[in-house]
């Protein structure tokens, strides 16, 4: 029995340091959330009223509710996030926390892990003369073998240097998987003080056989109005290398040459990536800068599915590094964007250095945690101003090249850029967390440079040539996109298929171990990484009054009504008079998008407004909530299995007759039905499991047979045969585009492929060419995407503006 003596604990203050040993394997994770796990009847004295908000006052942000919280209705308002300033110059970085009043106690019930640890972070606000002389931290231990109290001193945090917020790690003598109580009490000398108590976890080892994904770490690197053509693959012929570091890391990544971000500015792209959504399908479309309480409310309401949420509930630190005023809620401009920490830097573009020596602090404090950072980098933003050797260097190194449209000294802000990423790389090193690692090299958004797409909008006082967020072309859309993990992506790897940041979050999801999530309407690359070929697919953009879709060589931007710019391109010799409201581009001879086709009345044009409709409707059944079902578990389940979804299997034929037997068999606990039969095709029920299908086709005279299953998301097994042999897999192709999806042996037994098959109408089949085609119409899901170029959204008129958000803008290029 161990004795209930005073012990003396150990805070580790975690500090960075480059010479320290690479980590022991595995890396800990996040057994218990603290703040999640918190219960009213465990707290002592009981928090009630309102937390002390008053005390922090002072900061560059007002602390805001914390909108993901599962805190019950009576402790959801002392759960914050709380912004501290100091550390450096212009830094501040905001926390997740619990904040109260100290002398107060918090007790849990937990079953430890395997080297049990308590973590958390706090900051002390000096209210009303408490706070100036700090707390002691009671920590309470009890199992089967007796009571362990450890003291530990909270001290005020000094100015200087380094975070303000204090990190304290505490080992924990419990035994592994054993039930224990856990106190944490925080004692004052003077009552009274405000204490904002950050992050407070349980961490510990994983067990062997413990479904918690990978130890895989996330960088996500973010490159701020980053061009495609500048760097890496997709780098233009007529232009040398600026860029060693980020290249020599596309050398040993897998890159997309022709990657589209899904809006044309940072608030809505970044927001789009996390959460694999397009804005308007998300809820975060906006024409102002400013942004109503009602659009926040819903989008908050509506539990979006974002990426950064998806690996915190899953023991992941998950962190933001670098300048992004739109991450705060607290301004008119902002959306919570699930971090539970971020540090931000308030000087453009001279936070690079400051923005990098953060991540190579974050990467040492967190070398033996589980983490995702998104690293922003906020050059080569406008303004343009690239520090010296950099300027200098570019404009020697390239001469007279390139000859059309690209800023030298945006490309001087590039190198910049370039030169401090290779410390971040070292850190990765120097830890030994490269191998673990999956770095991702992206932009929010690009930059339009090229003079046929030169406009001004007086509606949005910005220009369009050397900015962005007003045109919608493709070199605005158009980014660098670069996945490098060892084992997982293919080094060297350049895949010129069409993808889009929607695609980024469902594959970080796979490559560290997590199940595909719901409402997600992008695909994992995953495959694509390992060499697999990708799947060709409509690629959806977003601008303020604008929507555009890339169909293979095609693509069509949709304006609305008002959207005020007359670039060359989209109005060609037509000088006066309304601007078109179309723009059609054949990118196969027009990669600059410089002759609009839909000024000649293009008979392509009717066809890419259907795609765009289409489009829309399955961005929408992708996302829809009303599309989520969960069958029952086996026990509970009855006949009645909710939502069915109505499926259609389609055989083509060309001047021969061909035959296909279709075995179609659905999962376990779900239902088949065959309902139909076209031409010459007949279904049979085998089992309720199972269905026997026979077609009979040649070209102009299809088969086709209609056959329900429920539940909606029931995996479908699919055995078919063409004239007696095995149809080959390219020869089956899902939904209303088409996309060969399976591989030998895959089952649609994923939420993600059975929502990729869905459509109203099948697709476009390829005359005289033989082939199967598999689409479904999914219940509920009859909610469309709100066309951004279709009217206004109520938002905020930007007219209302506060002077601090405008000066911030201002800053930034974005308005006079």
């Amino acid at each position: 029995m161990r004795s209930g003596a005073l012990a003396c604990a150990l805070a580790l203050f975690a500090a960075a340091s480059p010479t320290r040993a690479a980590p022991p394997a595995p890396l800990r994770v996040t057994t218990v959330d603290l703040i999640d796990a918190l219960d009213e009847g465990a707290i002592a004295p009981p928090l009630a009223g309102r937390p002390p908000l008053e005390c922090v006052q002072g900061q560059p942000h007002p602390p805001f509710p914390s909108f993901y919280s599962t805190l019950p209705r009576g402790l959801l308002a002392f759960h914050q996030r709380v912004t501290v300033a100091g550390g450096g110059p212009g830094r501040v970085e905001l926390r997740d926390a619990l904040l109260f009043r100290a002398p107060r106690a918090f007790s849990y019930a937990i079953l430890p892990p395997e080297a049990p640890r308590l973590e958390f972070s706090y900051h002390l606000f000096t209210c009303q003369g408490a706070g100036r002389r700090g707390l002691t931290a009671r920590i309470t231990v009890e199992d089967a073998d007796g009571v362990v109290t450890l003291r530990v001193p909270l001290p005020p945090v000094a100015a200087g240097e380094g975070s303000r917020w204090q990190d304290v790690a505490i080992d924990l003598p419990l035994a592994a998987r054993r039930p224990a109580r856990l106190e944490v009490a925080f004692e004052a000398a003077t009552p009274g003080v405000a204490v904002a108590w950050s992050q407070p976890v349980v961490t510990g080892l994983p067990e062997p056989d413990e479904a918690v994904g990978d130890d895989v770490n996330v960088l996500l690197i973010v490159v701020d109005a980053l061009r495609a053509d500048v760097v890496g693959s997709a780098r233009r012929a007529d232009m040398p290398s600026i860029t060693p570091h980020l290249d020599a890391l596309f050398a040993r990544a897998t890159s997309f040459t022709q990657a589209y971000s899904v809006a044309n500015q940072t608030r809505p792209s970044t927001l789009g990536l996390l959460v694999s959504q397009a804005p308007s399908v998300g809820g975060f479309h906006s024409r102002s800068w400013t942004l109503s309480d009602q659009r926040k409310g819903t989008f908050y309401k509506s539990d979006p599915p974002l990426l950064t949420r998806l690996l915190a509930r899953a023991g992941w630190t998950v962190a933001h590094i670098g300048q992004n005023h739109f991450l705060w809620e607290g301004q008119a401009i902002g959306f919570d964007h699930g971090f539970d920490r971020a540090v931000d830097f308030r000087a453009v573009p001279e936070n690079t250095p400051e923005t990098t020596a953060e991540a190579v602090r974050f990467i040492g404090a967190n070398a033996d945690r589980r983490w995702f950072a998104l690293l922003n980098y906020t050059a080569p933003h406008t303004p343009y101003d690239p520090p010296e050797p950099f300027g200098s260097d570019v404009e020697a190194l390239l001469g007279d090249k390139p000859k059309d449209g690209v800023s030298r000294k945006y490309l001087g802000e590039v190198a910049f850029v370039d030169d401090a990423v290779q410390r971040v790389f070292a850190a990765l090193d120097a830890y030994g967390l490269t191998d673990r690692t999956l770095v991702i090299l992206t932009a929010d958004h690009a930059e339009t440079m090229h003079s046929a797409h030169a406009c001004f909008s007086p509606k949005l006082e910005m220009h369009c040539e050397y900015n962005h967020g007003v045109s919608l072309y493709a070199e605005e859309l158009h980014v660098p996109l670069a996945f490098a993990l060892p084992g997982r992506a293919l080094a060297g790897q350049v895949v010129p298929t069409a993808v889009s940041h929607v695609d980024l979050a469902p594959t970080v999801l796979e490559l560290v171990g997590l199940p595909p999530a719901l409402r997600h309407t992008g695909f994992s690359l995953g495959p694509v990484l390992a060499g697999a070929p990708a799947p060709a697919r409509a690629v959806y953009s977003e601008g303020r009054y604008a929507a555009a879709v890339q169909v293979g060589d095609l693509r069509l931007i949709v304006h609305s009504r008002e959207d005020d710019i007359r670039p060359r391109a989209r109005v060609g010799r037509f000088t006066e008079g309304a601007a078109p409201l179309y723009e059609l581009f054949d990118l196969a001879v027009d990669p600059d998008e410089t002759d609009n086709l839909a000024l000649t009345a293009d008979s392509r044009l009717d066809g890419m407004l259907t795609d765009l409709d289409a489009v829309r409707e399955s961005l929408a059944a992708l996302a829809s909530a009303d599309a989520v079902h969960q069958p029952a578990s086996p026990e509970a389940q009855t006949e009645d299995l909710g939502p069915e979804a109505t499926n259609v299997l389609r055989l083509e034929g060309d001047a021969a007759t061909h035959k296909m037997v279709a075995r179609i068999r659905v999962g376990k606990d779900a239902l088949a039905k065959c309902d139909a039969a076209d031409g010459v095709a007949a279904c049979a029920a085998d089992d309720p499991r199972t269905l026997l299908a026979t077609f009979s086709a040649r070209s102009g005279e299809p088969a086709e047979v209609r056959f329900t299953t429920a539940p909606w998301a029931a995996s479908i097994e699919l055995e078919l045969t063409l004239d007696g042999a095995p149809l080959p897999v390219d020869h089956l192709r899902l939904g209303p585009y088409g996309v060969r999806l399976l591989t030998p042996g895959e089952t649609l037994d994923r939420p993600e492929h059975l929502r990729l098959a869905a459509g109203e109408r099948g697709p476009q089949t390829v005359a005289d060419t033989v082939g199967a085609y598999l689409w479904r119409d999914l219940p509920h899901v009859t909610r469309r995407v709100a066309a951004p170029e279709a009217g206004q959204d109520g938002d905020d008129p930007d007219a209302h503006m506060s002077d601090e958000v405008r000066s911030v803008l201002r800053g930034l290029g974005y308005t006079k």
